[in-house]
């Protein structure tokens, strides 16, 4: 706890959209439950702008170029709706999924934290010592399913 004490959660994920995911209950029960001797943050590796977009009618070329910027919009609602007061990217490029040509890209998350684990650690520390948080929650080894960029957030 800080100095107020106040607990500080931190959860670390690849893209938006994973923190509501595979945790947006805890992060919103601890938002709410807690808000006044909790701090909630969240901070994802890339914009996600390699995902899918699982709606067919909004499926398209032009959509899939601004889905970085989407996804962001989409997290910066996410936070709102669950709570969460901080929320920082780590700005790396989304990686897709194994096997996908972006997982060749030396930009993205995977590519990065398997060739500069400490250069990519480095980004996160510097948040981790800032904020100084009492628990940090992310993936196991296996990143949940297997995704390079879930795996790569477990590593770093």
């Amino acid at each position: 706890m800080d100095s107020s004490g106040r607990l500080i959660l931190m959860a670390v994920h690849a893209h938006p959209d994973d923190e509501t995911i595979s945790m947006g209950g805890t992060l919103a029960t601890y938002a709410a439950a807690h808000s006044s001797t909790t701090d909630t943050y969240v901070v994802t590796g890339t914009r996600g702008e390699l995902g899918e977009i699982v709606i067919p009618e909004w499926d398209t070329p032009e959509a899939h170029e601004r889905l970085g910027e989407t996804r962001m919009g989409e997290i910066a609602a996410a936070m709102a709706a669950l709570g969460v007061t901080h929320f920082e990217n780590l700005g790396f490029r989304d990686s897709g999924m194994v096997g996908d040509a972006g997982n060749e890209d030396p930009r993205s998350y995977h590519q990065h934290s398997t060739t500069d684990i400490d250069g990519t650690t480095a980004h996160l520390v510097r948040i981790i010592r800032r904020v100084q948080p009492d628990v940090i929650a992310t993936y196991d080894d296996f990143g949940g399913y297997g995704h390079p960029d879930h795996i790569a957030a477990a590593r770093v």
